[in-house]
């Protein structure tokens, strides 16, 4: 079988969707090979960060050696409003390291948009977007096996499983729960199946004990309900949702997740008055110690990677340190809400690029009929996330919304085209033969 067949060459008003198609069959091993890597990076990117940098090196280095093929397929992404958002949110986060305080720490904290490598690496296997999340499904899974076995040995709350931080455990689950939920796929139409793996995950969701994730996990699937059913049968739906989420909240108020929920405010609002300073509650402070700064740099913002010695440097930090050995940790590289930490470091400027990100990525996974709602899912709790976390320097929650992005695109692919397109064949009335076989100028 050779490696690559000979097939006609798409021209320069091929679709993007044509492209893909082309670029399988065109090499249809390369294809092959392509999807497996891209399928076990997805399976390993929400478990931890060495499997994700390993698994995901190895998908971004095989996608290099097959551009040849494959560049016809990115053609449209240099022009496409979310691309071109994406790459100025970072670009600009990478220009303001020449006024920032501290540039290399703000070119370390940049490592992470490597993942936006991510959407390249998958826009070629677009047509096969049901074993993709499969194969994340499957890695999620892992993790909430991780998290029982924690559990059952140890009894504690606030489970990441393989992962250090519970948070981003709890935020990769939503593109699994949007899956099983809502996935258009007939292969997933089974609920005696999808059912079951829905509890398991969300319970795992119950067990990282993380707020903003969970809460936008919920808010994610009342969402997607209600875009997803007409307007007749919302009421039904979001009822039997409904239904199901206050069983789901019962669980939850029993667990630690629950006593978080239920001092929320109160941590929140409480000030700081001496003792072990409490990073359960006490968000607050870091975000006023951004706000305060950012009045003062409010365009341009004081540059990425300044943050920490901005933090460090607070009067009322350092007394809460001096206070105890154990408040060390109160220093810290962000401000804990993307929104605060872009508006500091970036300014205005990079608050409003950061902005129209988002709603051009809201557009982009609306405007994808077959999987919007599963990547609703997933962007609804990524915004919830992002209020009280910072997302845009860890390599895996760059990875997240690189994910929801690539999954959008192309939405005119509307199903499989499968293995055997992959290997180059088509069916005909009667039999199954293989595709022309004219010249190429390839």
């Amino acid at each position: 079988m050779p490696l690559f067949r000979d097939i006609p060459t798409p021209d320069a008003t091929a679709s993007q969707a044509d492209c893909i198609e082309w670029a399988a069959r065109r090499d249809p091993i390369g294809h092959r090979v392509h999807l497996s890597m891209a399928m076990i990076a997805l399976f390993c990117i929400p478990l931890a960060s060495s499997p994700a940098t390993v698994s995901s090196t190895i998908l971004f280095g095989y996608t290099l050696l097959r551009a040849p093929t494959l560049w016809r397929t990115w053609r449209a992404l240099p022009s496409a409003p979310v691309m071109i958002a994406t790459l100025l949110v970072f670009v600009w986060l990478g220009m303001s390291t020449s006024w920032s305080s501290d540039a290399q720490q703000g070119i370390r904290l940049l490592r992470g948009s490597r993942y936006l490598l991510l959407i390249p690496a998958l826009v070629p296997l677009l047509a096969h977007r049901d074993l993709l999340l499969r194969a994340l499904t499957a890695g999620i899974l892992f993790q909430c096996g991780a998290q029982y076995v924690e559990y059952l040995v140890d009894g504690n709350h606030g489970l990441g499983g393989l992962s250090e931080h519970p948070g981003h455990t709890c935020l990769w689950y939503s593109l699994a729960l949007g899956y099983l939920a809502f996935s258009p796929s007939p292969r997933t139409h089974r609920w005696g199946f999808r059912v079951p793996l829905f509890v398991i995950i969300i319970l795992g969701a119950v067990l990282t004990a993380a707020r903003s994730a969970f809460a936008g996990l919920i808010g994610g699937l009342l969402v997607a309900v209600v875009v997803g059913n007409p307007l007749r049968r919302r009421g039904a739906s979001l009822a039997v949702v409904a239904g199901g989420l206050l069983a789901v909240a019962g669980i939850a108020s029993t667990t630690h997740i629950g006593d978080r929920i239920v001092n929320a405010w109160e941590g929140m609002t409480t000030p700081y008055e001496g003792g072990v300073f409490d990073i359960e509650g006490n968000r607050i402070t870091w975000w006023k110690i951004g706000l305060q700064e950012w009045t003062d740099h409010p365009v341009l913002g004081t540059g990425i990677g300044s943050a920490g010695r901005i933090i460090a440097n607070d009067p009322h930090i350092q007394y809460i340190v001096s206070e105890s050995p154990e408040n060390k940790h109160v220093i810290r590289d962000d401000f804990h809400s993307t929104f605060i930490t872009m508006l500091t470091e970036s300014g205005a400027v990079g608050l409003l690029l950061l902005c129209a990100w988002m709603i051009l990525l809201a557009c982009t996974i609306t405007g994808n009929r077959n999987w919007r709602l599963v990547l609703i899912t997933g962007y609804v709790t990524w915004i919830a996330y992002c209020v009280l976390n910072t997302t845009l320097f860890s390599g895996r929650l760059v990875a997240f919304p690189s994910t929801l992005l690539a999954l959008s695109l192309v939405p005119e692919i509307a199903g499989d085209i499968g293995l055997r397109s992959a290997l180059g064949v088509r069916e005909t009335n009667s039999s199954t033969e293989p595709t022309g076989s004219s010249s190429t100028d390839d």
